[in-house]
């Protein structure tokens, strides 16, 4: 997925498991820098949700959540 101008890109990891939903996580969002720490060490995320399997619109919500978090360097 890619942001409105081209110029950032997330990837979006699709697993079934059931025949009713399906699990959906960004790869790469992990390399944003929060600004946060634990121990000294940088905290850092990923987004997951589900989605029925018919579903269609999970992606473009996590992709969409993973550019905000991506231009504002944080997340709640």
């Amino acid at each position: 997925f890619y942001n409105t101008d081209s110029s950032k890109q997330i990837d979006i990891l699709t697993c079934t498991g059931e025949d009713t939903f399906q699990s959906l996580s960004t790869i790469g969002l992990n390399q944003v820098d929060l600004g946060l720490h634990s121990g000294g060490v940088p905290l850092r995320v990923e987004l997951m949700m589900a989605q029925l399997v018919d579903g269609d619109t999970a992606g473009n919500i996590l992709a969409s959540a993973a550019f905000e978090v991506w231009n504002s360097g944080r997340c709640a």
